[in-house]
């Protein structure tokens, strides 16, 4: 068999491998080479073959996530998912709704760098003592 021919069969396997969610070792298994080292040389000598696979990569990666937020989402509907399970759910497809508020307005210290999300920042004290000030003043019950 001619080597190019062979190539482009092994590497048509590969790309059948991996959009069936096998990883990129799995795939170079049952392509039929001895070594996975082939296809790493060919990737470094041929800029198009190195592109080839991580595009092939890239939709096998695709896949995989779909393929579990699928099943996350299954397991949530049929009523089996965990308080947690709904939780990291909601927060991460509709976050307008169910952010995590102490995350938005906490002060919190990491690595000594501190990060401070507040609103009154740029505030000078008098301004703050006007603000706080007008605050109470609405509140006292009149009389």
């Amino acid at each position: 068999m001619p080597k190019i021919y062979r190539k482009s069969l092994v590497l048509k396997r590969i790309r059948e491998q991996l959009e069936n969610g096998s990883s990129l070792e799995a795939a170079i298994a049952s392509s039929g080479l001895s070594s996975r080292q082939t296809v790493y040389i060919w990737r470094k000598k041929r800029p198009m073959i190195d592109r080839y696979i991580s595009e092939c990569i890239d939709r096998s990666d695709l896949r995989r996530v779909r393929l579990v937020e699928d099943a996350h989402f299954k397991k949530m509907i049929s009523g089996d998912g965990s308080a947690a399970d709904y939780i990291f759910y909601l927060t991460n497809r509709a976050s307008g709704r169910w952010a995590d508020k102490r995350a938005l307005i906490s002060n919190t210290n990491i690595n000594s760098n501190k990060v401070t999300v507040s609103p009154f920042k740029d505030f000078k004290e008098d301004e703050l003592d006007a603000i706080v000030n007008g605050i109470t003043n609405r509140i006292k019950p009149e009389g």
